[in-house]
């Protein structure tokens, strides 16, 4: 009824116990029921198991039985302050204790940490190239596997007294792919350790920026072919310019019988041939695909033509399908005939 096992409903009710919560609730424990013995009857009405067993409810009942005292938090000891020249890496001390004698294990952030399996981590920090003093802090955390204690190092950087500037990180991707004819979107970020103002600048297409994003979209030509666009994105912060190149890449549109313009109006009782088939539109229309929009409606010689997934049917449309000709009895477009229940029946 459910993908609870023994071992993890057991693991759920040590959990309750050592975040010393209320309990469980169980909702509709028969399906926790097994019988693992024989049925004796009683009468025409009546069996009794000889084994009842409820394997997920023993599992809560023998843990919240066991009078198990709950799991204590490790209790993470750490230094003072730490000063360090700009530049300069310096290492520190941290330690643990945990009543219950767990193995610890520590994880820091903002610096490295090597774990010395006794109850003690040395971590080593790099201080960044700066020209003022700055205060920086490395969080150190302490695990006995269920358990956490954390707490910060406040560090002191001394700065050099020059001025440095640092080059701003700019985020774009490599690469990133679209159909001819339509428009690619590069996305792109950019952070500052100075908090300067960033300006991007793109080699091709239009370039919107907002704060430290912009956004380059590039228009494509309609073609056949498959072709590469390179577009080299940069970011400055007035003294140092990061630049990357992101690869267009542009899938030609495969080659179709057709004289339908995507960026032409057509109204209503005009005709167009895409992909083999003849269309007349039904009312006024721009941009809309033949075969995938409900406002062309596609020429009936009287016979049925073979089902199409790409294809707009509507109630009343024949197609045939696996040697079957079926009848729409109503909109459809990627529904397989021959489904009980879809809009497809046999004619």
């Amino acid at each position: 009824m459910s993908y609870d096992d023994p071992d993890s409903i057991r693991k759920k009710a040590e959990y309750i116990v050592n975040n010393e919560l209320g309990g469980i609730i169980v909702w509709q424990v028969h399906g926790d029921i097994q019988c693992e013995g024989t049925f004796v009857n009683y009468g025409t009405k009546l069996k009794q198991c000889s084994n009842l067993r409820s394997p997920l409810a023993e599992q809560i009942d023998q843990v919240f039985s066991e009078n198990v005292i709950p799991n204590e938090s490790p209790v993470l000891v750490l230094p003072g302050a730490q000063n360090a020249d700009s530049g300069a890496v310096i290492s520190f001390t941290v330690s643990a204790t945990d009543a219950d004698g767990d193995a610890l294990s520590f994880t820091v952030h903002g610096a490295d940490v090597m774990d010395n399996g006794d109850g003690t981590a040395t971590v080593t920090y790099k201080a960044p190239n700066t020209g003022v003093d700055l205060t920086d802090t490395v969080t150190v955390v302490v695990s006995d596997g269920r358990k956490s204690d954390s707490g910060s190092v406040t560090v002191n950087v001394k700065g050099s007294g020059d001025v440095v500037n640092t080059a701003p990180v700019l985020t774009a991707p490599a690469s990133v792919s679209v159909k001819a004819g339509e428009t690619a979107v590069i996305d792109l970020s950019a952070t500052d350790a100075e908090g300067d103002s960033l300006t991007f600048t793109a080699s091709s297409g239009e370039l919107v920026q907002t704060g430290n994003s912009a956004t380059v979209s590039v228009a494509t030509v309609d073609s056949t072919e498959n072709s590469v666009v390179d577009v080299v994105v940069t970011v400055t912060d007035g003294a140092e310019t990061v630049e990357a190149t992101v690869v267009v890449n542009v899938e030609g549109n495969t080659p179709v019988d057709s004289n339908w313009d995507r960026n032409k109006v057509y109204n209503t009782g005009e005709k167009v041939t895409h992909n083999g088939v003849e269309y007349t539109a039904k009312w006024w229309t721009k941009g809309e695909e033949p075969g995938t929009s409900a406002v062309w409606e596609a020429f009936d010689d009287g016979s049925a033509k073979d089902w199409s997934a790409d294809k707009v049917y509507n109630g009343g449309d024949v197609a045939t399908y696996e040697g079957n000709t079926y009848k729409a009895k109503w909109w459809t477009k990627g529904d397989v005939p021959g489904s009980t229940w879809g809009p497809w029946e046999l004619k």
